[in-house]
């Protein structure tokens, strides 16, 4: 398999009548507990390293990152916030100073492992609240666009430098 996007192509293609794709999303960071959501009506509990989840049913869409050769391409998340535990969540993604990841998984409700090709891990970029939605961004390291090197050399930091 070449991509996630024929992951999931095949995924739909060889699923019988019965079983159903469940997208989820998880987002952690050391400073909170951890957001398990999934995109339908009912909740959803999944095995993650032998933990049993409950993904809480919390309506989103979901753009994935585009694959081209241009470097950085982001993830964008609309997350339905109505829910008092989810919105309260976002408000202190907000003011965390600490790295935030994003999973993004699909499962197959049959067999609850999920799709080969999963999961997409990402690194929070921006998040912006509005009354009933919270929109996040979210991408890989951009390894194009950063600098090199990666520290920056000032006498304030390497002391041998001030003479």
């Amino acid at each position: 398999m070449s991509s996630l996007s024929d992951a999931i192509k095949e995924a739909y293609v060889i699923a019988s009548a019965r079983r159903i794709i469940v997208k989820t999303l998880s987002i952690s960071s050391e400073e909170i507990e951890s957001l398990n959501i999934v995109h339908g009506v009912q909740d959803f509990t999944a095995n993650l390293d032998g933990i049993s989840t409950v993904f809480l049913a919390v309506p989103f869409e979901l753009v994935p990152p585009s694959q081209n050769d241009e470097g950085a391409s982001m993830l964008s998340v609309s997350v339905d916030i109505l829910a008092p535990t989810v919105f309260d969540f976002f408000k202190n993604i907000v003011k965390i100073n600490s790295p935030v990841k994003i999973i993004y998984r699909e499962w197959t409700s049959e067999t609850g492992t999920w799709i080969s090709g999963m999961p997409l891990e990402l690194s929070l970029k921006s998040v912006s609240l509005t009354e009933r939605v919270a929109s996040v961004m979210a991408g890989f390291m951009d390894i194009v666009n950063r600098a090199f090197p990666y520290k920056i050399y000032t006498p304030n930091t390497f002391f041998t430098l001030r003479y």
